[in-house]
């Protein structure tokens, strides 16, 4: 492809992205089918309820002799030390953060 026709092409590309909405949620003209979308979903989902299977995953901690930390899903060795929890996949492991006030 020539140097001319790739110039060409990226002309025409800045041209048209100025056609798309910025915002397609508040253009008149997308507006309609985005409703018509959520709306046919919507019903969709409805009909449908599959429950996610809920999977638990046991975490081990440890310190090892060199004052190293692990964590994983299988155990320590058996003389080791260790602290055990039980994560569910339903259930949202990351704190909420803190509101400054």
């Amino acid at each position: 492809m020539s140097f001319r026709k790739i110039i060409i092409a990226i002309i025409v590309i800045i041209g048209l992205a100025f056609l798309v909405p910025s915002n397609p949620y508040t253009d008149p003209i997308t507006k309609p089918i985005i409703k018509a979308v959520k709306k046919m979903t919507s019903s969709v989902s409805d009909e449908i309820d599959i429950p996610m299977p809920v999977e638990e995953t046991k975490v081990y901690k440890w310190q090892d002799e060199t004052g190293e930390w692990h964590f994983s899903n299988t155990p320590p060795p058996k003389d080791v030390k260790s602290q055990s929890k039980i994560y569910r996949s339903d259930d949202n492991v990351v704190p909420a953060p803190k509101v400054e006030e």
